[in-house]
């Protein structure tokens, strides 16, 4: 993984020089932070430390999609045919309508996710809490049937 990562940023600052006018520096500076924190993951990893392996990957994460964006910027979608054909930022931009119909798709269903979410943390809490399942109340009854005595 870390082969190709590197490859990906060392090919993206190439078009960003070659293609798109650029600078070396803008582009060089995030893609090489993105190296250095990959090989320090890696490292982290060898040496059992979780948390801090998983820092370095998320600054990898960081310097990747930085990497990108002032490689490439005004372009979102590079052409490779043609350069002048790729899809820039304007082009790419939802109209109003559209943003319109998904802010009201987002003020219903968002609420409705959290209340699930939020259900489903208290249907479970009990075996993420670590604890014992409170007993469910078919096993608290002593018979079968409810308000027969047992004999």
């Amino acid at each position: 993984m870390t082969v190709i990562v590197t490859a990906f940023l060392a090919s993206t600052v190439a078009v960003a020089i070659n293609r798109n006018d650029r600078d070396a520096f803008p582009t060089v500076l995030p893609a090489a932070i993105g190296v250095v924190a990959l090989v320090a993951a890696v490292a982290l990893v060898v040496a059992r430390r979780g948390g801090w392996a998983f820092v370095a990957s998320a600054v990898t994460a960081v310097a990747w999609v930085a990497t990108v964006f002032t490689g490439l910027y005004p372009r979102v979608l590079v052409s490779h045919p043609d350069f002048g054909n790729s899809l820039t930022i304007s082009g790419a931009a939802a109209g109003h309508y559209a943003l319109s119909v998904i802010t009201v798709v987002a003020a219903i269903c968002v609420p409705i996710v959290l209340i699930y979410q939020g259900w489903t943390y208290h249907v479970f809490r009990a075996r993420l809490g670590g604890g014992e399942p409170a007993p469910r109340p078919a096993e608290t009854v002593d018979s079968g049937v409810a308000g027969v005595p047992s004999g």
